[in-house]
């Protein structure tokens, strides 16, 4: 197993890939620039407080310490923490955030690239194809979102490769099976990533365990095995379930914008050659259409697996589109509005696994027995893969050259600014301090803030959380300095005028822990706005206000689970690593 991924052709195709990646950033690497969709400066908050912790050593799992302005506000602990982590620690390496773009997009292109070919080549398909068709699925849209407009999705796209290698294990012809081990490994990684992209990889199992069990003459163990995948999945990821319900157990938190009319955001066929957001564009519908199509044809000659990921790919396209009552499911089903809010994301599932499906299609039939001197098969993919890679350079070509613009961000939606001047705004990007950005401009998403537990949220129009959360922080005029103490507890200080209610720009959660000029305070009798910001009543002269967040003892048993499965986890792949070297270098000795 592990020396078969070191095997010179492996070895020639993973470093193809990786050169195909850094080509794909080349664009931005070219303007030197920085690249702002509609989540970028809200994942950039995240990623800066976290590579602020690791430098400082101050951590808080749940209180924002240096992101979204030192404002406590609870965000990585609900959305990827431990991968949250590792992005600041890739930002403290970079040491800015064009170099963090440009590694970061080389990242995703590399472990998706890697993931495909791996999975294609798993099935058969041939080693040409499997490159080509793993560097058209770098190209698709779900994959380079991140790189064009840091759309997090792209993360747990990247990593649906290798839940997919699971999926296709469960329907093997020799003996349909499911590896405890790796599926819970797969699965760990995309929870500790992206919820949402957990759900889909949910999504996209069931149908082929449902399949393997049906198929499987060891019945028992396939669903022993598939009980076991899940309890030592529950025990690798424990610090993200049982974080999630200590805060959302307490606390009614503000959801993602909910999304009333799903069906608009729904998959659609568009006449444009790539795909964009919410539409399938002509070169992928051409592309699933005629694998359909051949599925249905050339029965014969494609093999059960193939029609399987084409059937259960195609079911899962048809899931996404317009073809579904998404509105009357909305309706029956309020929290898809927040929770997923785009239908359009199902076809990270079609898209992985109808492109699969062509590279074995591309493999299995015979196309090339008249043609003597060109590889019909291999030029087919090698012309669908350079189209799609100049869309996508064109794209990001486009939206790079904002960056030397009047408007430098290629996307202001729900931006505020202190300063608009573009020469401060690129100066401050330059910088290498990394918080300056956040002191000229912000991001108003109130994503899991503190609502009052009366409030009617979005149901009520007159409730503008987006101008609440930036008036309570960002424009808040009270001016204070904000510092971490050895206890990693937030302190505020500032200088009252006269005594008076103020609001503070820091929020309070039901589990928070705050004191005022030295006086304990009684959380349940702390005030604040409709967004959860904290008030008090200042002393005229100094005032101290401190906070921290102390979880729920159910919560720190299981993130001790968690490291603890983990290290176990790690030292037996270590162990198991060091017996098979050992091997082979025994093996040598003997034949030598």
């Amino acid at each position: 197993m592990y020396i078969h991924f070191f095997k010179k052709s492996n070895l020639k195709s993973i470093s193809i890939i990786i050169l195909l990646s850094i080509m794909m950033m080349l664009p931005q690497i070219y303007d030197q620039s920085v690249i702002f969709g509609a989540d970028s400066i809200f994942h950039f908050n995240r990623f800066y407080d976290t590579a602020m912790q690791i430098k400082t050593g101050h951590y808080s799992y749940f209180m924002s310490l240096f992101g979204f302005n030192q404002s406590g506000r609870i965000v990585n602990a609900l959305y990827g923490p431990m991968f949250a982590y590792l992005n600041g620690l890739l930002l403290l390496i970079s040491g800015s955030w064009f170099k963090y773009q440009v590694l970061s997009g080389i990242l995703i292109n590399i472990v998706s690239g890697i993931g495909f070919y791996k999975l294609a080549r798993k099935l058969g398909s041939h080693n040409e194809i499997a490159i080509g068709i793993a560097f058209l699925y770098m190209n698709t849209y779900w994959i380079t979102s991140w790189s064009h407009s840091q759309q997090f999705t792209s993360f747990g796209a990247s990593l649906m490769p290798y839940v997919a290698m699971q999926a296709v294990g469960m329907i093997s012809k020799r003996q349909p099976k499911i590896n405890i081990l790796a599926l819970a490994i797969v699965m760990a990684i995309v929870i500790q990533t992206h919820m949402l992209s957990a759900v889909f990889a949910v999504c996209l199992l069931i149908p082929f365990a449902l399949v393997g069990f049906y198929l499987t003459s060891e019945k028992y163990l396939f669903m022993r095995n598939g009980v076991a995948s899940v309890l030592l999945t529950l025990c690798l990821t424990g610090n993200v379930w049982m974080g999630f319900l200590d805060v959302s157990s307490n606390n009614k938190l503000i959801q993602p914008h909910p999304q009333t009319d799903l069906l608009s955001l729904s998959t659609n066929l568009s006449l444009d050659g790539g795909d964009s957001f919410g539409k399938l564009g002509i070169l992928s519908s051409f592309l699933f259409i005629t694998q359909i199509v051949l599925v249905l044809q050339k029965t014969s000659l494609i093999s059960f697996e193939n029609k399987l990921i084409t059937i259960i790919g195609t079911l899962f396209l048809i899931i996404s589109s317009s073809l579904i009552p998404w509105n009357i499911i909305g309706d029956s089903i309020p929290a898809l509005d927040s929770f997923l809010q785009f239908p359009f994301r199902l076809v990270v599932i079609s898209n992985i696994l109808l492109l699969l499906s062509i590279s074995l299609t591309l493999s299995q039939i015979e196309l090339v027995k008249n043609f003597q001197t060109v590889n019909l098969p291999i030029a087919i993919v090698s012309v669908l893969s350079i189209v799609f890679f100049t869309l996508n350079f064109q794209g990001l070509s486009g939206i790079s050259k904002s960056w030397n613009g009047d408007y430098v961000l290629s996307n202001r939606i729900n931006i505020n600014f202190k300063k608009t001047d573009p020469a401060v705004i690129r100066s401050a990007f330059r910088d290498d301090n990394l918080g300056k950005p956040f002191t000229i401009l912000q991001k108003s998403t109130p994503d899991y803030l503190p609502a009052h537990k009366d409030s009617k949220l979005w149901d009520d129009n007159n409730f503008h959380p987006y101008n609440e959360n930036i008036k309570a922080t960002f424009f808040n005029p009270l001016k204070v300095t904000k510092s971490i103490d050895s206890h990693n507890q937030l302190i505020l200080k500032w200088q009252g005028n006269s005594k008076k209610v103020v609001t503070l720009p820091v929020y309070k959660y039901a589990d928070s822990k705050m004191s005022l000029n030295h006086q304990a305070l009684d959380n349940s009798k702390v005030q604040t706005t409709v967004v959860g910001a904290v008030r008090v009543k200042q002393v005229k002269g100094k005032n101290t206000f401190k906070i921290d967040y102390r979880p729920s003892r159910a919560f720190r048993y299981m993130s001790g689970l968690t490291v603890i499965s983990w290290f176990i986890l790690i030292g037996f792949g270590a162990i198991k690593l060091f017996n098979h070297i050992r091997f082979l270098l025994t093996k040598n000795m003997v034949l030598k």
